[in-house]
């Protein structure tokens, strides 16, 4: 039964992400008659309906406390990095750009479709690079389209939030945005609590694990469920430096592990 699971899962999932890359074939001409504006919100909400319908896929539940976040606004939203499947469950919730690690540009399907999404990928072996990256990320957050960031730089299992790198942060304090901190936490697997570091590594993703036997793997559990929470957004008016907006965020994307455990 488990095998069947996997097979039926990744034949949907294929099917579903082709007909995505489809769509993603014939943007380029759409996009000749659309300003860069409506073009990064159409991404935004195509990488939303994406997220929504490949969670659906997999089977993984999201309790969300999205009572911090308001639709309108424009956000550089800050989490805590788990997987390669955070960015499927932000982006269910949030429309907003995503940046990424380089080595997922060559993943195939998830890393085509995040071209097609309009992912922006960093080097993080480059420490200059992360200065203009923000440079780029402000511009979209000028044009009104939110930024997902992951600042502690790489996944982990899970068990705390690592320090946060603020040099991404630059682009919130340049566009004059806020910043919305976002606690992801573990919920159930089968049903069952994630209690040991044997249960979380059936979601997390970190190290030199291999994409591949991992993502499969996934594919043989029934159910996930996932915590998320989101934080008072951060002002970025008030002349905090980016080392500061970092740890601020960093504290209060920890203390959202703490309430979610309750």
């Amino acid at each position: 039964m488990t095998y069947i699971r996997l097979i039926i899962k990744f034949i949907l999932f294929l099917l579903h992400s082709l007909f995505f890359l489809l769509i993603g074939l014939v943007l380029p001409l759409a996009f000749l008659f659309v300003s860069k504006k409506n073009k990064r919100r159409f991404l935004s909400w195509l990488t939303k309906i994406w997220s929504i319908s490949t969670l659906k896929i997999l089977n993984v539940k999201i309790f969300a406390d999205l009572t911090y976040y308001n639709k309108n606004e424009t956000y550089l939203i800050v989490g805590n990095h788990l997987s390669w499947l955070d960015a499927v469950i932000f982006g269910s919730f949030f429309k907003a750009q995503f940046i990424a690690k380089k080595e997922i540009a060559s993943w195939p399907i998830i890393g085509w479709l995040s071209k097609i999404g309009g992912t922006v990928f960093i080097d993080r072996t480059k420490i200059t690079q992360g200065v203009k990256v923000a440079s780029t990320l402000a511009k979209t957050l000028q044009l009104g389209s939110s930024v997902l960031i992951f600042p502690e730089s790489k996944s982990s299992i899970g068990n705390k939030v690592l320090p946060f790198k603020p040099s991404l942060f630059l682009s919130a304090i340049e566009a004059g945005s806020k910043i919305l901190p976002v606690t992801l936490d573990f919920g159930t697997v089968d049903g069952k609590p994630f209690v040991t570091d044997e249960d979380k590594i059936k979601f997390s993703y970190f190290d030199d694990m291999t994409f591949a036997p991992h993502f499969l793997k996934f594919l043989t559990f029934k159910s996930f469920t996932m915590k998320l929470i989101t934080h008072s957004p951060i002002e970025t008016t008030t002349g905090l430096d980016a080392k500061e907006l970092a740890l601020k965020s960093f504290q209060l994307v920890e203390s959202g592990m703490e309430s979610l455990k309750k």
